[in-house]
């Protein structure tokens, strides 16, 4: 069974996502951008750079007091990102419902541009707390 206290997941662990900031309502993950993330144009390979937005929407969804899991995303490649370069993935939380939260993920460079956005949705994983 995961532990879905945990921020980060092996998975973006081996990719070298790091979880900066975790808290229900923002999340930050970086990561150092290499040439094993290239695809074969020479730029980064879109599913890095959705793998860090989801790693920061998943690191903000489990740590509220009930954790979510992803129940779809929707990710608008703006502009490739380079090997050399740092991606930096922030999460909002715009809505939380009962059941569900929505959030948005912006990817940006070290120079503040826009990468990929990315909308988000969460379902609650486990039972609701009591009233």
């Amino acid at each position: 069974m995961p532990n879905l206290a945990r921020p980060e997941s092996l998975f973006a662990t081996s990719a070298g996502i790091k979880v900066t900031e975790a808290s229900a309502e923002r999340a930050i993950a970086v990561l150092e951008l290499t040439e094993r993330h290239c695809n074969t144009q020479g730029t980064i390979h879109g599913g890095v750079i959705f793998t860090l937005a989801d790693q920061a929407f998943g690191a903000a969804e489990n740590a509220a007091a009930r954790g979510f899991v992803a129940m779809e995303m929707h990710i608008r490649f703006l502009r490739p990102a380079m090997p050399g370069h740092r991606l930096t993935a922030t999460s909002h939380r715009l809505h939380q419902g009962r059941n569900t939260a929505f959030y948005e993920i912006e990817v940006r460079d070290e120079m503040d541009r826009l990468i990929a956005f990315v909308t988000a949705t969460g379902h609650a994983a486990g039972a609701a707390p009591a009233s």
